[in-house]
């Protein structure tokens, strides 16, 4: 767990006093560890030691910002007319597919069709509804 911890630290430093460990702390520096060091020495064949409190603190590592994948527009498919072959000024596309779903790039003009009582001019063309359950959509430019 301390492992996982420590990856996002960048930099170490040390105090070896309290006044010192607050300063650092109110400079964003953050508390990692405190440790007691014993310092042991012979001084005239006597053992000394002597202990104090070590504070470690450690700057932690601005995290990167996650990316978030680009958000995708929905594919849209441009309609594709077939002409008509005893008329020229005349094309078709499908409306629904072989379920009879409609095709997502035709609703638009689909819905404008209905609302419209069946015949909708945009532009150079006259479009309609024509076939089998209105299978498909014809335009004639007018």
């Amino acid at each position: 767990m301390s492992e996982r911890y420590y990856r996002n630290v960048e930099e170490l430093t040390q105090a070896d006093n309290i006044v010192l460990a607050n300063e650092l702390l109110k400079q964003g520096w953050e508390l990692l560890k405190i440790s007691e060091l014993i310092e042991t020495r012979v001084d005239n064949g006597q053992l000394i030691q002597n202990s104090r409190v070590i504070y470690v603190l450690g700057k932690i590592k601005e995290p990167e910002p996650v990316q978030q994948p680009p958000v995708q527009q929905p594919q849209t498919r441009e309609i594709v007319w077939e002409p008509i072959k005893n008329n020229p000024k005349a094309s078709w596309t499908f409306r629904t597919d072989k379920q009879g779903n409609e095709l997502p790039e035709i609703k638009e003009l689909a819905d404008r069709i209905r609302e419209n009582g069946g015949k909708y001019t945009e532009g150079k063309y006259v479009y309609k509804f024509s076939g089998d359950n209105n299978k498909f959509i014809m335009r004639v430019e007018v």
